[in-house]
């Protein structure tokens, strides 16, 4: 094949053991885990308490909904009262959350920012190094990298149709976002803020047979039709297989606690993470300490590659993702591609979407959607997942050498042809009939 010029790829980084305040993994390929706990609706403090004092681990990030700090009305239930406040600091960070900010004009977007900082620094007592979104928005995410937030953290790998959301190409290991598009890696300068991933999703089947299979509690319970010994195997070993990923592992574990209470679950998750807690070697660190690290040790996104057989069905898959591109390859396919230097800025930089809440969350026209394009779309077709729309490429070389050998396909030109040339035939008749 003719070799086109490769886009521009970071260098895979030496990981190097160096002292900070916080434990480092005494190993050459360091394996992070971070657990965060989603505080969105009020109630259940009591069992919260003794859920953590039985866990006894205080490394947590708390991610704490705050809708009401929008306007006036103060009147929040985890912060505002101050055994609840006190017994969150004991455990771990607060963070805010914010949701579909995408609805609101950039100047409302730097509003929220400025009341959510102000108002965490006067009642939590420091401000906020970080933020939770499901969907971070770019405009606001770069706004807030001007108010010392450091992270942000929530972004749904690859998710389409859920939740009246869709956001297609980023990426679920930490890296460094655009300023132009937060799912697209900078390659602009050294650094920028950190984007740390909602879950783990099944590198492989959560495409292939739907998108619950992620570390997601509940979502694996019901999954697994109630059979949470099945649910915490999978779990576990979900998070074993994606620490092998290069140059350094990071997985993310996050829970609603009031929806896991209604659904009687908790006491599962609890258990889940006793477990993970104590047979596991890893590096159990909250989000800001993990992005400080992460900063520390990389001026620049690194290369990341990783070989995974998924634990549900044993499909296998292979990613590879730099600054200049993702890429995935099952076999000798190369299924999925995305080279981030043909992207367009996020659209939302300077226009809103406010999805329809009574309809589906399923429906695609109702969505928040700033997916990135692709050069190659055939891995999905799962519940949840996005429809496959190619049958991929056979390359069987080294995933990051691809761009030297990929040849985009060009439509043929002769469907093109044949129809002009009809409407062509079609008017000569006409002319000499009349």
């Amino acid at each position: 094949m003719r070799a086109k010029e490769a886009p521009a790829c970071c260098l895979l980084l030496l990981l190097v053991f160096t002292s900070s305040a916080v434990r480092v993994s005494a190993s050459f390929h360091p394996k992070f885990v971070s657990l965060l706990i989603i505080l969105d609706q009020p109630g259940y403090f009591e069992e919260l308490k003794s859920w953590l004092d039985d866990v006894n681990f205080h490394n947590f990030t708390f991610a704490v909904w705050t809708e009401s700090w929008y306007g006036t009305n103060l009147s929040d239930y985890w912060l505002l009262n101050s055994t609840r406040l006190n017994t969150l600091k004991e455990y771990g960070i607060l963070i805010p959350e914010t949701f579909w900010v995408q609805q609101h004009e950039p100047s409302e977007r730097r509003t929220i920012i400025d009341k959510l900082i102000d108002n965490w620094k006067n009642i939590v007592g420091y401000a906020p190094k970080g933020i939770f979104d499901f969907q971070p928005d770019t405009y606001t995410v770069n706004y807030c990298e001007t108010k010392g937030i450091e992270y942000v953290v929530g972004y749904c790998f690859d998710q389409y149709a859920v939740d009246w959301m869709t956001e297609r190409g980023g990426w679920q290991l930490p890296y460094y976002a655009s300023q132009d598009h937060v799912l697209i890696p900078n390659d602009q300068g050294p650094q920028g803020i950190v984007v740390l991933p909602h879950q783990v999703w099944d590198w492989a089947s959560s495409f292939t047979v739907t998108h619950n299979l992620d570390t997601h509690p509940l979502s694996l319970i019901s999954f697994f039709e109630g059979n949470t010994s099945l649910a915490e195997d999978y779990f576990l070993n979900l998070i074993d297989r994606s620490l092998e990923a290069e140059p350094f592992g990071f997985a993310s574990v996050q829970f609603e606690w009031v929806l896991h209470c209604k659904h009687n679950v908790q006491n599962y998750v609890k258990d889940w993470i006793k477990t993970l807690l104590s047979t596991r070697n890893y590096d159990f660190w909250t989000c800001e300490d993990f992005s400080r690290w992460f900063k520390s040790e990389y001026e620049t996104t690194p290369s990341y590659s990783l070989n995974f057989k998924s634990p549900y069905d044993g499909q296998e898959i292979e990613w590879y993702y730099c600054q200049g591109f993702r890429i995935a390859r099952i076999g000798d396919k190369v299924v999925s591609y995305i080279e981030y230097n043909k992207q367009k800025p996020d659209k939302f930089l300077a226009t809103t979407f406010a999805p329809n809440s009574t309809l589906s969350p399923h429906l695609v026209d109702n969505c928040i959607d700033d997916s990135l394009t692709f050069e190659i779309d055939g891995l999905g077709g799962g519940q949840y997942r996005s429809p496959i729309h190619d049958s991929g490429v056979t390359y069987t070389g080294e995933l990051r050498e691809f761009p030297l050998h990929y040849i985009p396909e060009i439509p043929s030109p002769i469907p093109l042809i044949a129809v002009l040339l009809l409407i062509w035939i079609t008017l000569l008749f006409r002319l000499l009939k009349g």
